[in-house]
């Protein structure tokens, strides 16, 4: 699985320099394993690196889940706007407490966190210092697939929690409408933090989806 901290995305300079670099360590990863194709989840900014990897190695991956995802993080202007304000905020404030804003933001939407759950989340996001940091959402903003999803070969399972703010639905049925071979589930009362307040509907999902015994053949 490709998370928000394995960095994100690609595009113009130092934002192509982060994707490929880490899309190139997970094919690395995957070549010391020995595993020529496997089937990839990406939540939030990682579902960038996944769809990435779909795109540019479509014969490594069998199949392909996107979770809080996006094909562009800059549809509205309100976005454009907030991921400036984002990209000023962190360079001004730095990574620990923009992580501390951002995890309460995530902490209210749908079923709440648990304090402890709040505290975990935003130590983890805090993990990276703050030239990585302002580097990630440089590429985070400039990610843009919305001209290739329709060449991305392999089936898809696109995920969102119907209370998710941070990426909201439009960007789900960009990713559904946009891949061939998608299909949209919803899951009720999640927000943008799933992985901790429904993991149990979010692994029954993709359980049920892998078990469909017509994927797209390799």
């Amino acid at each position: 699985m490709l998370s928000p901290v394995a960095t994100p995305l690609s595009c113009p300079t130092c934002a192509a320099t982060v994707v490929v670099r880490t899309w190139r360590d997970l094919i690395r990863l995957l070549d010391h394993l020995d595993i020529r194709e496997a089937d990839v989840r990406g939540y939030s900014q990682g579902g960038a690196v996944a769809l990435q990897i779909a795109h540019d190695h479509p014969e490594r991956v069998r199949r392909l889940v996107l979770a809080n995802a996006f094909a562009h993080n800059g549809l509205t202007v309100r976005e454009r706007l907030e991921n400036r304000v984002s990209l000023w905020a962190l360079r001004l404030l730095g990574t620990e407490t923009l992580a501390r804003i951002a995890a309460s933001q995530v902490a209210r939407e749908g079923k709440p966190l648990t304090p402890d759950k709040v505290r975990r989340l935003r130590e983890m996001m805090a993990l990276s210092n703050s030239k990585r940091s302002v580097e990630e959402m440089r590429a985070m903003i400039s990610f843009d697939a919305r001209t290739w999803l329709e060449v991305i070969p392999c089936p898809a399972l696109i995920i969102r929690g119907s209370e998710d703010t941070a990426v909201p639905r439009p960007h789900a049925e960009m990713l559904a409408g946009g891949i061939p071979d998608a299909q949209l589930v919803v899951i009720e009362r999640a927000g943008h933090a799933l992985v901790w307040t429904h993991p149990q509907e979010l692994v029954e999902e993709v359980e049920r989806w892998l078990r469909n015994p017509n994927p797209a053949p390799s």
